[in-house]
């Protein structure tokens, strides 16, 4: 009896031992799980990660792009208003937000998982979801970290410009911009700062801000606005792999023929990732004007610290450093007619 009482006590005891062991294990398991990720810098370039990365990404990806489309349409049909139509694709986010976790509990890389957070943070931040900011944000840390909310604020700037709305960003995006610009790390520090700057929403009129120091542009000068005060300046985001850029340089360059004898320049920043295509792009097009590269890409230091999200970007500067156009301006009118209107109209050169 008391063998058997000590064989049954020596059972419960193994058990629960074994019970606890399991429990602590699958607490473990989760907390790992729950751990913020990293992702290498060297993969945060934003043109690699908007690449189709097959299913079941890309289907869920393009499911949520139709049903905002979808829902923009339908709404556009009742009135043409950006505010309801961003309201209607947060509907449409919170429709896929179950969807959405349950893909990517699904997930076995990082680098996936950036992927599928990157597409549903930066749709929440341009259309108005804070409990996708709210949920994957903490789930990234380092360089990640900074990237994602950048990435997704240039973007919703974009989309402001566009619809020339009043400057505002989701309160998730607000606070980690404001967190990142009083943060000791100098670099991102700084890009906070300008893109929260109402410069971003609206800069014509305002003083364009001084490019970052210690920055040369390809032939070896200073990349500093004063070196062109007193001129004309065409600032020029631009890429020779970017279509849209290659089509728009056409009249970029006939304006520098028309223009630089009466005191018009330009500053090409581009966002090619290979120095000899810059050069054999300006080579083959006699491009004489100065170039910035760092061979970032998206991520180049200047793009990223002046928030531009698409290319072909331009601001036409005057002589004291103010904008006179921005991007919105030089989509809706040709640049060879502001420069008219300046430096006095001349005819084109056939």
């Amino acid at each position: 009896m008391i063998i058997s009482c000590r064989l049954f006590s020596d059972g419960i005891l193994t058990r629960l031992f074994a019970f606890s062991i399991f429990i602590f294990t699958s607490l473990c398991i989760q907390a790992n799980a729950e751990e913020p990720e990293e992702i290498p810098a060297e993969k945060l370039d934003f043109h690699y990660l908007s690449e189709p990365i097959g299913p079941p990404i890309d289907r869920f990806v393009e499911q949520v792009d139709k049903d905002a489309e979808i829902a923009i349409d339908e709404q556009r049909k009742k009135e043409s208003n950006p505010f309801v139509a961003r309201k209607v694709v947060a509907n449409v986010l919170n429709k896929h937000f179950a969807e959405y976790q349950e893909i990517r509990r699904g997930l076995i890389t990082t680098e996936d998982r950036f992927r599928l957070d990157l597409f549903y943070f930066r749709m929440a931040a341009v259309y108005d979801f804070p409990p996708a900011l709210d949920f994957i944000f903490p789930k990234w840390k380092g360089a990640a970290s900074k990237w994602m909310p950048i990435y997704a604020a240039r973007e919703r700037i974009d989309h402001m410009r566009r619809f020339k709305e009043k400057p505002a960003f989701p309160k998730p995006i607000e606070k980690i911009l404001k967190d990142m610009m009083n943060s000791s790390d100098v670099h991102f520090s700084k890009i906070a700062a300008n893109l929260l700057s109402p410069f971003f929403y609206d800069p014509v009129g305002k003083a364009f801000p001084k490019f970052p120091e210690g920055l040369t542009t390809t032939d070896g000068q200073p990349l500093t606005l004063e070196r062109f005060r007193g001129k004309i300046l065409l600032i020029d985001f631009w890429a020779s792999w970017c279509l849209p850029c290659c089509r728009n340089m056409s009249q970029v360059i006939e304006a520098y023929n028309l223009f630089h004898g009466r005191g018009f320049e330009i500053i090409g920043i581009s966002l090619d990732y290979k120095r000899e295509d810059l050069e054999k792009y300006c080579t083959k097009n006699l491009i004489m004007w100065p170039q910035f590269f760092d061979g970032n890409g998206w991520a180049s230091q200047v793009a990223v610290n002046y928030g531009v999200n698409s290319i072909p970007t331009l601001f036409l500067l005057g002589s004291d450093g103010t904008v006179l156009a921005g991007p919105n301006e030089l989509r809706e009118k040709p640049l060879k007619n502001y420069l008219d209107n300046i430096l006095g109209d001349v005819k084109t050169i056939k």
